[in-house]
């Protein structure tokens, strides 16, 4: 019995597909029967069209690194931020949902990741020569900001580390208490 499957054509856009960010298989294969079916044929071009566009026209911003379509990106050549203080992200994208809030009003730098000896990320391959340019700019000395989350490689926070869990569970707990404490003040405690 012979099996059936899609036309090569769709199974090779699929793949293509799954490479974008948090599509996986099934969701490959949904997006593009949802382009290439229904009655409006368009979608595959009009889909093209803006990848094309895009990918043509934007950009990183030449101060900031920031994506534009333009030489400088809206913040830089915005005049009234130029004494403001700087804050440096890891990526690009991380200036977006900074700058939503309206609370920074200054320039940002992204540096374009982050130090990574286990990954060969090191100091060369980050934009710290253009942010000491940017830096050496600013009419006062610089005010750095520089937010970063936590990683799977960061340091893990005590409260979170597998001993401080297992030390603090209500099973060890109680057995540190009767360590530490006499019987007596152990049976004295007030209980909540």
């Amino acid at each position: 019995m012979t099996r059936i499957d899609h036309p090569e054509p769709l199974k090779r856009l699929a793949v293509q597909l799954r490479r974008l960010p948090g599509i996986g298989p099934r969701g490959a294969e949904r997006i593009a029967l949802w382009l290439l079916g229904g009655k409006d044929r368009t979608r595959p071009g009009d889909l093209a069209a803006a990848v094309k566009e895009a990918a043509d026209s934007v950009h990183p911003c030449v101060q900031c690194g920031f994506l534009t379509d333009t030489l400088m990106c809206a913040i830089c050549a915005d005049d009234s931020r130029a004494a403001g203080p700087l804050c440096v992200v890891e990526q690009a994208t991380d200036i977006l949902p900074l700058e939503r809030t309206g609370v920074f009003r200054g320039r940002y730098h992204a540096l374009g990741g982050r130090l990574s000896p286990l990954d060969h990320v090191g100091p060369d391959d980050l934009r710290i020569p253009s942010l000491l340019v940017t830096a050496g700019r600013r009419p006062l000395r610089p005010r750095l900001f520089l937010p970063s989350g936590p990683t799977s490689r960061a340091r893990r926070p005590p409260a979170t580390s597998p001993k401080f869990c297992a030390a603090n569970s209500p099973r060890s707990r109680s057995r540190a208490s009767r360590r530490v404490f006499p019987p007596a003040a152990v049976s004295n405690r007030p209980t909540s």
